[in-house]
């Protein structure tokens, strides 16, 4: 040990110990999400098998290939899948040999893509599934192109990493006079009965015929799949974008292609007319947007609370992905599987008009998630333009938000998080304001009402600002206010009212009525992002369904001992002459406390002689014979026994 400049040791004891804080999380765009168990073989399955052998897997599939697998989704493996077609891997991971155009040839020459980064580069947003029939992973690609000319793509794998082989396309958009003679037009012939298109989808999105063109005021740009299975075991594939909205079409389960033989209604909105557009005989099931409305990423997922009351559960994200384009995803569900998909308050999916959906402009969905920043993240880390999420119903019950992230920093780097779902008491999902931890979420017990009283710090997601002029106004975040939920059941602070709690059947409602509105949410058990703190949160929303409002309980602490030293009163701890062992521990400056505590500490050593400058100081928990050091170099370090645990 040697002089320091700088000591400072906070013992500071608290109610729940700590865990490590920061996770290996990975930059996949529009990340689909499912469950894979393997086998010591490396062999994959969808489900354990009998003897519990398997080990479970979260995998993560996104835009141009990008691919990453997980224990826990928060620690994430990135790898790239195998991509074949006629038995030839032409992708493997080898950017400088990899052959996207080979894998995709037909679509992308109808996309007018000629070589295999413009292939890649355009190959967005898969989905993955267990075809049950098939018994393979299936991996649904689209491929965009100009002037909708765009197809969802179909490849099987025996392998969950692939190599997954081309089997072909599922459905086309952008077909019209130009595009004669091309797969898509075929496929619309086999679909409809008929090799002309129809004049519908030339509408453009001012309600003008633009003749002989597909244009986006009724058809959609074909993007964006997502497969499922309903809860009857029927296959469907939702896509679509901006302009026409999103489909439903049914899936064959003997191919995992189309379903030829379903038929779908022709009472689309033929003209910019003001009415809702529900089928059309090529593009399927309309479930919302249309009308050239913003809206992407759609998901569709069926959940069920406790007292068995189910919904299917329909994502799309609106507004621009950038990360000054007002993006957020909404939240709609429906009885049915084929809609009609309603928010809240029964407002539709389906628009009847255009309008400007993006930014503060509609309150058509739950917003989730908007734009938002605690405090203890640094000034430069805000999260905004959360979206283009899947979602994911595990075999142990819990239901997963699994999107991508962006950063008011002025680039587009993006990552993945996750969140869990709860039902709150009026049956609608709200998100947890924290990441996904495993081992934690709602309380396995009835809190005490004093364990909830509290300070909090609480975000309102109120949505991005309207029509911003400049950069900082495009990338706004709602800030953290402080609030407090006072033992009596009131509460004051930037928000004021009262609140009250109630466990029932597992589950842990909080309600919250403030300023003569009423927020439904739940009460978690949950840790601080990044800060290794456990403490409580409420995640809820108002009843007209337009906000989502998210807290935290301020942990509990109390400081027991405090010691600085700095400036003039630098402390000696241990010989000047560098001669004090490492282990010496009763010459060390010592603090003591019980029970779970925190240490927060920083050591500034300006000391300039010596070959091992940098080894001066060491940090050391001892508990009876048992300790935890960890040295300058972070070199040694050593566990406590038993049940005591140590994270720094």
């Amino acid at each position: 040990m040697g002089v320091l400049e700088t000591f400072r040791a906070a013992c500071v004891a608290l109610s729940l110990a700590a865990v490590a804080a920061f996770a290996a999380s990975v930059a996949v765009h529009d990340p689909s999400v499912i469950v894979v168990y393997k086998d010591a073989g490396g062999n994959s399955y969808p489900e354990n098998d009998a003897a519990k052998s398997r080990t479970k897997y979260y995998y993560i599939f996104g835009t141009m290939n990008g691919a990453a697998y997980s224990r826990d989704m928060l620690d994430w493996t990135p790898f790239t899948p195998q991509l074949s077609r006629g038995g030839t891997v032409y992708v493997t991971g080898n950017e400088a040999k990899d052959d996207y155009y080979s894998v995709f040839k037909a679509e992308a020459d109808y996309a007018e893509h000629t070589n295999s980064a413009t292939a890649k580069g355009n190959l967005w947003a898969p989905d993955i599934v267990w075809n049950k029939k098939l018994k393979k992973w299936c991996l649904y690609f689209s491929m965009a192109g100009e002037d909708w000319k765009s197809s969802i793509v179909l490849l099987t794998s025996d392998k969950i990493e692939g190599p997954y082989e081309y089997k072909g396309a599922v459905v086309y958009g952008g077909m019209d006079k130009q595009t004669a003679g091309s797969a898509a037009n075929a496929d619309y012939a086999k679909v409809t009965g008929s090799s002309t298109i129809d004049e519908r989808y030339y509408i453009a999105n001012n309600g003008v015929t633009n003749l002989g063109k597909w244009d986006g005021g009724y058809g959609s740009s074909c993007i964006d799949p997502n497969v499922f299975y309903d809860e009857d075991g029927n296959l469907w594939l939702l896509y679509g974008s901006w302009s026409g909205g999103l489909f439903l079409v049914k899936l064959d389960e003997s191919t995992g292609l189309r379903d030829y033989s379903y038929k779908y209604g022709n009472n689309g909105a033929a003209k910019w007319s003001g009415t809702s557009m529900l089928e059309d005989p090529y593009m399927g099931i309309h479930v919302g947007g249309g009308y050239y409305v913003s809206g992407e990423g759609s998901y569709i997922q069926y959940f069920k609370d406790a007292d068995g009351n189910g919904y299917y559960y329909l994502f799309v994200s609106y507004g621009f992905y950038s990360p000054e384009g007002g993006y957020t995803m909404r939240v709609f569900r429906s009885k049915d599987v084929k809609g009609p998909y309603v928010d809240v308050d029964g407002t539709p999916a389906i628009f009847e008009k255009f309008i400007l959906n993006y930014w503060g402009n509609t309150d058509r969905g739950f917003p989730i998630v908007a734009n938002y920043r605690w405090s203890f993240w640094a000034e430069d880390r805000a999260e905004i333009a959360d979206g283009h999420n899947s979602l994911l119903r595990d075999d142990d019950g819990g239901m997963y938000l699994v999107y991508h992230r962006k950063f008011n920093n002025h680039t587009g780097w993006h990552n993945v998080e996750t969140h869990q779902l709860f039902f709150n008491r009026m049956g609608w999902i709200v998100a947890a304001p924290f990441e996904y931890h495993e081992g934690y979420g709602l309380p396995a017990r009835a809190l005490d009402r004093s364990d909830i009283a509290g300070p909090y710090k609480v975000i309102m997601h109120n949505p991005p600002r309207n029509n911003p002029q400049t950069w900082e106004d495009s990338v706004a975040v709602n800030q953290e206010q402080n609030m407090q939920l006072n033992a009596d059941g009131t509460v004051t602070g930037a928000y004021t009212g009262t609140w009250d709690y109630d466990y029932a059947k597992g589950r842990s409602y909080v309600t919250l009525t403030l300023g003569g509105t009423v927020y439904e949410g739940v009460v978690l058990d949950q840790l601080q992002n990044d800060m290794s703190k456990r403490t409580l949160t409420f995640s809820a929303m108002n009843k007209a369904g337009n906000r989502a409002f998210w807290g935290y309980r301020v942990p509990k602490t109390e400081v027991l001992q405090d010691a600085r030293y700095y400036g003039d009163s630098v402390k000696v701890v241990g010989k000047k002459d560098f001669s004090t062992a490492w282990d010496a521990y009763d010459e060390f400056e010592s603090v003591k406390v019980s029970g779970n505590f925190v240490t927060e500490f920083e050591f500034r050593n300006k000391v300039k002689s010596g070959a091992e400058n940098w080894n001066n100081w060491v940090l050391v928990f001892r508990n009876g014979g048992d300790m935890w050091y960890l040295r300058a170099d972070g070199y040694s370090v050593e566990m406590l026994g038993g049940e005591n645990t140590v994270h720094y």
